[in-house]
């Protein structure tokens, strides 16, 4: 099997917070990034955009995230993922 790691990511103080209005978000959270590499040795990050957490994973639980934090989320996805890459 080709490399695969997943790296856990995340604010332990928001997440927690979350935690008591919805016991299945543990589920989901903290947010993960799967590192892997390919048949041709090219490497990969996958991992779930701010507006499939919004949209999904979190209405799935009965929450809400405001638009201004789904565009917060993803800039940092976004930077995290230049950095890593690079």
């Amino acid at each position: 099997m080709r490399l695969r790691s997943v790296v856990i990511y995340g604010n332990p103080k928001n997440g927690t917070a979350l935690m008591p209005k919805t016991a299945p978000l543990a589920i989901d959270l903290p947010m993960k990034v799967l590192v892997w590499q390919d048949d041709h040795d090219k490497v990969w990050l996958t991992y779930n955009s701010s507006e499939y957490g919004a949209k999904v994973i979190f209405q799935r639980h009965g929450l809400t995230i405001s638009e201004e934090s789904v565009k917060t989320f993803e800039q940092f996805l976004d930077d995290a993922t230049s950095q890593s890459t690079r």
